[in-house]
């Protein structure tokens, strides 16, 4: 799912100065949805500049997922946003501590120990490629939580 939302992205650099079809989407995105071996549905909304929907395609769409990681990109979104900003720096270096590890989440609880240190990008890194429930208590607790949920 998460990698057919990054092509899509990439994608719609290629398509962005003509109009995107269904037709488009689907021979994007469903070659990948049927190639992989997990569970997936896929939602796509095209909108404009009004934020009106310009092309809707779905896979499997109406189907009922468990969303738990989903918080995951609005998180990763405000972190780039708050360092486009200048308010916070990719490299600002966190520090993982005992009451940060949770239990049965990820590569920082699993095989590191307090005490580490690791940068706000990499802290990044790890919420998004292996769903590091850790990390993202590090990336939450320093870019703030109220402002994620603005995102």
């Amino acid at each position: 799912m998460v990698v057919a939302l990054l092509v899509l992205t990439q994608s719609a650099d290629t398509i962005h100065a003509q109009t995107t079809t269904a037709a488009q989407l689907q021979e994007v995105l469903e070659p990948l949805a049927i190639a992989h071996a997990g569970e997936v549905a896929v939602s796509v909304r095209v909108l404009d500049e009004a934020n009106n929907v310009t092309c809707h395609w779905n896979y499997q769409g109406q189907r009922v997922m468990p969303t738990a990681s989903l918080i995951k990109l609005p998180i990763m979104l405000e972190a780039y946003r708050q360092a486009a900003a200048g308010e916070v720096s990719l490299d600002d270096m966190l520090t993982l501590r005992t009451e940060d590890q949770v239990p049965g989440s990820g590569l920082l609880t699993a095989h590191f120990s307090p005490g580490l240190i690791l940068s706000l990008r990499d802290a990044i890194r790890l919420m998004i490629r292996y769903s590091d429930n850790t990390a993202t208590n590090l990336v939450v607790d320093h870019i703030g939580l109220p402002s994620t949920s603005s995102t």
